[in-house]
């Protein structure tokens, strides 16, 4: 019974949930499909969002959106550590106005610096991922420059096919277990 009573607070008494893919890129970057071609495919495998996230280019596709369909505009970027290793971000704007601050260079980030980054894009809206941890060796959590994410992504196809296992649910947990609470 107390399952539940904490699924219709959580959800409501009529939930609607939503098939989503937040973190796809098109041929504008290094995708192999038209933003169309991407609609199509997702609606027909029931999707009714898709975050079109292309490398370090925010391009809207509000045509897209209609009564079935949201369109998010997003962008993916990178991070460079003081060692050299890059870190992969996606920022999904919260409003279709949202202008994404400028894309950081290519050149190392001291971890303040990649904090002040996560937190200007915060602030101007936008909702923050890393993506593919396990292929970055991403160290995150409490006290690292990643704390303030808003989610990690714990699922990544393309890594998948590259040999890199990215279910991540036991670093998710030992993330959830150092008192950051970032969605997943």
């Amino acid at each position: 019974m107390l399952e539940k009573c904490n699924y219709i607070r959580l959800f409501g008494t009529n939930p609607k949930f939503y098939k989503a893919n937040l973190n796809c890129r098109t041929n504008i970057s290094d995708g192999q499909f038209t933003p169309e071609e991407i609609k199509d495919f997702y609606k027909s495998q029931g999707y009714s969002v898709v975050a079109f996230s292309d490398k370090c280019a925010m391009v809207p596709h509000g045509e897209l959106t209609d009564k079935d369909f949201v369109a998010l505009n997003a962008l993916e970027f990178s991070v460079k550590e003081e060692g050299g290793k890059e870190i992969s971000l996606n920022a999904i704007a919260l409003s279709p106005e949202n202008k994404a601050p400028s894309v950081p260079s290519n050149e190392p980030m001291s971890d303040d610096e990649i904090r002040k980054t996560v937190k200007e894009y915060k602030e101007n809206g936008f909702f923050v991922t890393c993506n593919h941890p396990r292929k970055s060796l991403l160290k995150c959590g409490k006290d690292t420059p990643y704390e303030d994410v808003d989610a990690i992504e714990i699922i990544n196809y393309s890594s998948l096919s590259e040999g890199i296992n990215e279910y991540n649910e036991n670093y998710y947990e030992d993330i959830l277990k150092g008192g950051v609470l970032p969605y997943c």
